[in-house]
């Protein structure tokens, strides 16, 4: 009996090794769109424009000059059934879901419009805000919200979305991340930032191409403050960083690419109040990274299209968030005694959010809190931002998701919100976490709603709660200074003409947080921090967020170290790996009725390649109809872009 059962076993093993593979299965068919509008404060109030206030660092001036375009950005996905979801980012610094001016403003408001039109449901719709710090206030606090420009913002994103699903074209969707969470303070210890906590470094990208290839779109969500560029102190409008990576991605991947804000809470960037300047040094850091996450990414192949939604509420115990908002019913003069342009006096302006039911009850906030399931991909709002704990403790409890992937600054603004075992640590840290906080239960209230979102949309989630032991936090890290640095770009391909990358790096320096106090000695640098490539060669630098130093690498990879020595005997230390990939190349062969594509060097991992055909007609994928003269543009999975010509 063992000989049998041994031949019908090796028989069995021999079947199996000479049949042939099992097909992957074939991308989803959907369908997907995206549109743009501009949100430039001049074209509010019937072009007469208007002046807005840039929210996020103390009082600001009247602003109307932009630095780079205020926009909305949309996206549209449904599937063969003809369920579809949108997603909308406004270049603002929050925005409520309504809005005491009355019901035709706000996100819900927006939400409505949009679903009417397009014959949806307002629960398959998302609103977030960028959080652009050198974006308007929609919310007070830093001043005055225009009437005419909050309907501007309404109307635009309405318009958006709308254009959006009427753009939508055959497509398939690809779904990828890459875990950076070294773009946000780990070890340095700046204004809201734990050094020592465990951050979120998720930074997701969803992809639309036609079936042949051709972009429509990325949706790009990353984990990081956009509050490099102090729109008050600069008196210009930007959309930060965000704005800075969809130019770059507009250009070289082609398509809309809308770019949003991941987890916020306590997710400082380490060049946090940099400026300009540094703010466009980081968006090729974050370009970089989406590059990385598009070539890691797979097609998705579940056509499911679904949304959730719960309309949550909260017993507020916040009173000066509930005070200033009343205080919005008083005349303007009294509201403006309130508040003034002059950066060195605290105060604020109040808050201009509904304060009537369902959105506020007495001290009972309310407002919806949405899940959307594109595949096995899920986007939850976030009214507000927070922090890691939040989408860690639902992605940790939720089996069967892909991606779990949190909107912050989705459907309203609460502003900060954890889990209650935080709100300790929220007084001890430099931060205004306590401040802009409605309720310290608020996070676990978050996590158990969009817990039942993600149950409804069929994912199997355990009930959860994050507890300190969960997080793995390195308290310790708060008794010691920190070096972080980043480099643009991470991954990249060498120059065809020199054979080198130039690197562009910034070295940051922080004190420990326990030296960080008044009358505490100690704690700062010794000495410059020193800089050892990883290739023979080193320098020393400041460790200034405002500076930056560049390095020309060879092809190859290397790991940079940081060392900056401290007064009381300590050393921090960091390590950021650059990969370097030979020059990309492009050529084009022809066999009289077939132009086919040859990509070499690079990363090896092309994700377009676009003909283009003398009288402006294009074709896309690997190979293309040779009926006269065109030019390849291929890009690679660092979106370097390699060029070549026939015919």
């Amino acid at each position: 009996m063992r000989i049998r059962a041994a031949l019908v076993l090796a028989c069995a093993l021999a079947a199996l090794t000479a049949a042939p593979s099992v097909a992957a299965p074939a991308p989803a068919l959907f369908h997907a769109g995206a549109a743009v509008e501009s949100l430039d404060p001049n074209l509010a109030d019937n072009g007469k424009g208007v002046d807005v206030y840039a929210g996020g660092f103390g009082a600001s001036p009247p602003i109307r000059t932009m630095n780079d375009p205020i926009e909305v950005r949309a996206f549209y996905v449904s599937n063969a059934a003809g369920h579809a979801v949108a997603v909308a980012v406004v270049d603002a610094q929050a925005y409520f879901a309504a809005y005491q001016e009355g019901a035709d403003y706000g996100i819900t408001s927006v939400r409505q419009a949009a679903a009417a039109e397009l014959h949806m449901s307002p629960n398959d719709i998302i609103v977030q805000a960028t959080h652009t710090h050198a974006g308007a206030t929609l919310e007070g606090i830093w001043g005055p919200v225009p009437l005419p420009y909050l309907q501007l913002v309404h109307d635009q994103t309405v318009k958006a979305i709308v254009a959006a699903a009427r753009t939508a074209q055959p497509a398939h969707l690809q779904i990828g991340s890459y875990d950076a969470p070294w773009i946000d303070n780990v070890d340095n210890n700046q204004t809201d930032s734990y050094p020592g906590w465990v951050q979120d470094g998720q930074v997701s990208v969803l992809r639309a191409v036609t079936p042949d290839g051709a972009p429509i779109m990325t949706f790009d969500s990353v984990p990081a403050h956009g509050d490099i560029v102090e729109g008050s102190g600069e008196k210009k409008l930007s959309a930060d960083y965000f704005g800075v990576v969809r130019a770059a991605l507009d250009q070289r991947l082609g398509g809309i690419n809308v770019v949003g804000p991941a987890t916020l809470g306590r997710e400082e960037t380490p060049v946090q109040v940099g400026g300009i300047p540094v703010a466009k040094w980081f968006g090729g850091v974050v370009t970089s990274i989406v590059g990385k996450a598009i070539t890691d990414a797979h097609w998705i192949t579940d056509d499911t299209v679904a949304s959730a939604d719960t309309f949550t509420q909260v017993a507020g115990t916040n009173p000066l968030l509930l005070a200033l908002v009343a205080a919005n019913h008083l005349p303007d003069d009294q509201k403006n005694q309130m508040w003034t342009t002059t950066a060195d006096v605290q105060s604020s302006y109040p808050i201009d959010r509904q304060d009537t039911p369902p959105y506020q009850t007495g001290g009972v906030i309310g407002t919806d809190v949405t899940a959307l399931r594109i595949g096995k991909t899920v986007l939850l709002s976030m009214p507000g931002e927070p922090f890691p704990e939040v989408r860690n403790a639902i992605a940790a409890a939720t089996t069967g998701a892909d991606h779990i992937i949190a909107l912050s600054k989705g459907q309203d603004d609460w502003g900060y919100f954890y889990p209650a075992w935080a709100w300790g640590f929220t007084s001890i840290y430099d931060s205004d976490h306590n401040i802009f906080n409605v309720a310290p239960q608020a996070g676990d209230q978050i996590i158990l709603d969009q817990s039942a979102n993600i149950r409804t949309l069929g994912f199997p989630v355990d009930h959860t709660v994050s507890t300190p032991v969960s997080e793995g936090n390195r308290y310790e890290q708060g008794l010691r200074p920190g070096v972080q640095a980043m480099a643009d770009p991470t991954w990249g391909d060498a120059s065809a003409d020199t054979g080198m990358l130039t690197v562009t790096f910034t070295a940051i320096f922080n004190q420990a947080f326990i030296y960080d106090r008044p009358g505490l000695p100690g704690g700062d640098r010794s000495g410059p921090v020193h800089v050892d490539f990883g290739d023979g060669t080193h320098t020393d630098v400041t460790g200034d967020k405002r500076t930056r130093f560049t390095h020309d690498y060879a092809p190859g990879t290397y790991t940079a170290t940081f060392t900056a020595p401290t007064q009381d005997g300590n050393v921090a230390t960091w390590q950021t790996i650059v990969t370097v990939d030979p020059p990309l190349s492009a050529s084009i062969d022809s066999n009289g009725t077939t132009y086919t594509a040859h990509v070499s060097g690079g990363d090896s991992d092309v994700l377009s390649y676009e003909w283009t055909y003398g009288d402006g007609t294009k074709a896309y994928g690997p190979t293309a109809p040779a009926t006269g003269p065109v030019t390849l543009r291929a890009v690679d999975g660092t979106t370097t872009v390699a060029t070549a010509t026939a015919g």
